[in-house]
């Protein structure tokens, strides 16, 4: 979303710098891309700031922000959520502002959704400390209505705070079905992701579709390949692992159908966007971002979380 958004900008006419904390820089013409350094944080000169996701370190972002506009783009629940999942084990949403209950429901109520906890209360305190920063920014953006409502449970002042969905680039025309009944999953393989609720779905008839193609990868990947064996479809499941944009893209084009069967309030989606700019109807949870985007039975149906059937 970054990189989209940076290249938009810089073919309206605008100065763009990318300052990021790790990974490689893609090339984006009439954008710069530098690397976060305290001499580089010092040096650079702004109109506007955007911060997206959390800082690349709480005291170089207070000392880089002062005397600049600032608008922080919040795209998941990390900003004010120690585990980043906002969501309880058995499923039901979470809907408390980070404070000192969070202690006590990651270590009762599995929010967690992890046997060690350790990671999720170093967190805590990093919440602590980032969580002004959002309150402090000058315009807040979110991408849906469900991490909106995070944001003001958690002290944003609301009128700030802007929902500005997520685009997806269209197809310059329409891209014709392919004869198949292939459906593809793209996302991280983890338990909130529900990739196994699919395999289970799909192995209540499996003639009634060709192949499921899994692009993505993560811990619950090893569970997933031993379920789609146990349930007598591994030979119609495909794990490719993680794409690239092109690589999705041509995933995306030679499905029939994509599934985006999450457990957790998803913040928003971004797969099923992707399929929709393409003309392939998507199967999405009602969870979360996913019914602000898709309309059940226009564009595709919604069920609900957790109903394999």
């Amino acid at each position: 979303h970054v990189l989209a958004l940076a290249a938009a900008q810089a073919a309206r006419g605008d100065d763009v710098t990318i300052v990021h904390a790790h990974g490689e820089s893609a090339s984006i013409p009439g954008v710069r891309a530098l690397r976060a350094t305290a001499a580089v944080l010092g040096e650079l000169a702004a109109d506007v700031v955007h911060v997206h996701g959390r800082p690349l370190a709480a005291e170089a972002e207070e000392a880089f922000a002062a005397g600049h506009p600032v608008v922080r783009s919040l795209h998941d629940f990390s900003f004010g959520c120690a585990t980043g999942e906002h969501w309880f084990r058995g499923g039901a949403p979470c809907t408390r502002a980070h404070g000192p209950g969070c202690l006590a429901a990651i270590a009762t109520r599995g929010c967690a959704h992890r046997l060690d906890i350790r990671r999720s209360l170093a967190r805590y305190a990093a919440v602590g400390r980032e969580l002004p920063l959002a309150r402090a920014a000058d315009e807040v953006v979110v991408y849906s209505d469900v991490v909106r409502s995070a944001a003001l449970a958690n002290g944003i002042d609301p009128a700030r705070c802007h929902v500005v969905p997520y685009f997806a680039a269209r197809a310059e025309r329409p891209v014709p079905l392919p004869p198949g009944r292939g459906i593809v999953f793209a996302g991280r393989i983890v338990g909130a992701k529900g990739l196994d609720l699919a395999l289970r779905a799909l192995a209540l008839d499996p003639g009634a579709w060709d192949e499921l193609v899994v692009a993505g990868d993560g811990w619950d990947r090893p569970r997933c390949e031993r379920l789609a064996a146990s349930l007598g479809i591994g030979s119609q499941v495909r794990f490719t692992g993680w794409q690239d944009a092109a690589g999705l893209d041509r995933t995306l084009r030679a499905a029939r159908l994509v599934v985006l069967p999450s457990r957790w309030p998803e913040p928003f989606g971004i797969a099923g966007i992707e399929a929709l700019a393409l003309g392939r109807p998507v199967v999405g949870a009602r969870v979360g971002g996913i019914p602000e985007w898709l309309e059940d039975g226009v564009g595709g149906f919604l069920f609900e979380p957790g109903d394999a059937g």
